[in-house]
């Protein structure tokens, strides 16, 4: 994806000056030149919002706190130079909205890294006990768009033990489907152990071939395996 690094843990550390500060319910927003008209604060000068498990940097703020005929609303919706860090781990992408009422929100074209792989989608849900749905899954280890392979699947699911599942999986060699696995789940870990490997061999006298291995299920006791290796020169 175009706005990664992943460097940039800068959140909520003196990016903009002259803020200003607002608390509330175990909520902090530090903005620039905020504009406040019945109950909806806006700024489009750099934001930072604190928030218990979440914190969420950005270029352009809409909070939203006021009561209505139905009750409370307390949202947010924020974009432009986006990063956020929900459950420790940082995401970016081009937008976020988020209620605070029912603790859930969504990115939009959001994209991590878990793993030394980049894993993203066009709609990554956060919820209210930890876990992400990540809609219009891919994942690769190169953030560029011509990927010399890449992962994709409709959906899958990110559960605040780092445990990912999803089904309908095409494993594609640049724009190429060479395999299709119906079922994956797997257990990121904090070591050097990545779910995704592969090497370009050059072998002389029949051309370059990619060999790929991916940990195609993982629990605590078990770990599977499956190798693909693609001959370029014969396919």
């Amino acid at each position: 994806m175009r706005h990664l690094p992943f460097i940039c843990l800068l959140l909520c550390f003196g990016l903009y000056a002259e803020k200003t500060e607002l608390q509330e319910d175990e909520i902090t927003i530090l903005l620039e030149d905020p504009v406040y008209t019945d109950g909806v604060l806006t700024s489009d000068k750099g934001v930072c919002v604190k928030a218990p498990g979440m914190k969420i940097q950005a270029r352009k703020i809409e909070y939203i706190r006021k009561e209505t005929a139905e009750g409370l609303v307390h949202k947010l919706s924020a974009f432009g130079d986006l990063l956020v860090d929900f459950n420790n781990r940082i995401y970016v992408g081009d937008s976020v909205d988020y209620d605070f009422i029912t603790q859930s929100g969504y990115v939009t074209n959001g994209v991590t890294c878990i793993d030394r792989v980049f894993v993203g989608g066009e709609k990554l849900e956060f919820h209210k006990d930890k876990s992400i749905t990540m809609q219009n899954l891919y994942a690769t280890t190169n953030p560029n768009k011509n990927s010399l392979w890449s992962v994709e699947a409709k959906s899958a699911t990110l559960d605040k033990d780092q445990v990912l599942k999803t089904e309908d999986i095409t494993v594609k060699a640049g724009q190429t489907p060479v395999f299709y696995v119906p079922f994956y789940k797997t257990k990121f870990k904090s070591d050097d152990n990545s779910p995704f490997r592969y090497n370009v061999l050059w072998e002389s006298g029949q051309g370059p071939m990619v060999s790929a291995r991916a940990r195609l299920y993982s629990t605590d006791a078990l770990e599977l395996f499956g190798r693909l290796d693609y001959r370029i020169k014969r396919g």
